[in-house]
Formats: C-alpha cells, structure tokens, sequence
C-alpha cells in the first residue's frame, strides 16, 4: 500500500521482479492493462508501450480522499494489485472566530 497526501502526484506506478510459478526471476515485456478500482479517487494512464517503460504508468489523483486498487492486468491472466491511499494534505486555510465580553452573538 502507498499512503499519499491528496495534494501529491502525479506519480508513477512500475512493474518489477516478476517471477514464475517456482517464484524463479523472468523477464516479462507483456504490456498490460491497467485500471484502477474508484476513479473518483485517481485516474491511470498506461505509459506509451514503444517507450523506455511499457509497463508503467502514470496515476493522478483527483483531491477526493479514500482508497483505491490500482490494476495491471497481463496477457495471460496474472494481475498485480496495489492499493493507494489518499489523505487530506497539510493545512493551508482556517477560520477565526471571537468570543468573550462585549462579543454581540450573531450580530
């Protein structure tokens, strides 16, 4: 899981040490598909296959907090899942209020 301030990216999302069914080291240069879970929450966008990485992405978040899957499913089945959670960001605003004698409530 990546935990992530509704304020960051965009940011990439890779593909790496994939492994057989004995979990021995491959290389695998599939493209997959990628999708994630709530779009309302981020939005994937799939590098250009013909470029230096055909197996990542781009993802950018849409300043909604919550969680999502991020997808990438391969030619063959196999799907690599991960999860990315999006928190409120640092404060940058703040209301005031007064109180105390002489305050006129609701004036």
């Amino acid at each position: 899981m990546a935990t992530v301030a509704d304020s960051g990216g965009p940011f990439t999302a890779d593909i790496s040490a994939f492994v057989d069914a004995a979990s021995n080291p491959v290389t695998d240069t599939d493209v997959p598909v990628w999708a994630v879970a709530d779009p309302t929450v981020a939005t994937v966008a799939a590098n250009d296959p013909a470029g230096a990485d055909p197996q990542g992405a781009v993802v950018t978040l849409t300043k909604k907090l919550g969680n999502t899957d991020v997808t990438a499913t391969f030619p063959g089945g196999f799907v690599v899942t991960g999860n990315l959670n999006v928190i409120a960001g640092a404060a940058v605003g703040a209301t005031m209020t007064f109180s105390g004698p002489g305050i006129v409530p609701n004036a």
